[in-house]
């Protein structure tokens, strides 16, 4: 259940509701305690690379993850097709092959991946 809010929280609400409904559903999760901020991203996607090991949930609502912007990657792997649907396994596996651009809390950096 949790993985799946993480999920809709960091890869799919960008893409399906704009960023209204983006920040209202990060709020809610953590109004509601189901999520804390300073839970690694770990805890919700153990497969995530080594690389992302010290990204937490507040280094994804404050776009200090580090993680770069998938839209404008040209990797046909990691590449988003706006116009067909993704799974969040699909979705967190093609975000997962994206190196970092800097290191976690570092620098801020607005994007919609994380």
């Amino acid at each position: 259940m949790i993985q799946r809010i993480i999920a809709s929280l960091f890869l799919v609400l960008p893409f399906v509701a704009g960023a209204q409904a983006d920040r209202l559903g990060k709020v809610a999760a953590i109004v509601q305690g189901e999520i804390a901020l300073d839970d690694p991203l770990t805890k919700y996607f153990p497969d995530a690379p080594e690389s992302w090991r010290s990204i937490t949930v507040r280094h994804l609502l404050t776009h200090t993850s580090g993680i770069p912007d998938w839209e404008g990657a040209t990797d046909l792997t990691v590449a988003i097709d706006l116009r067909r649907e993704y799974s969040e396994d699909e979705l967190a596996h093609r975000a997962f092959k994206l190196a970092l651009e800097f290191p976690p809390g570092s620098r801020w950096h607005y994007r919609n991946t994380g």
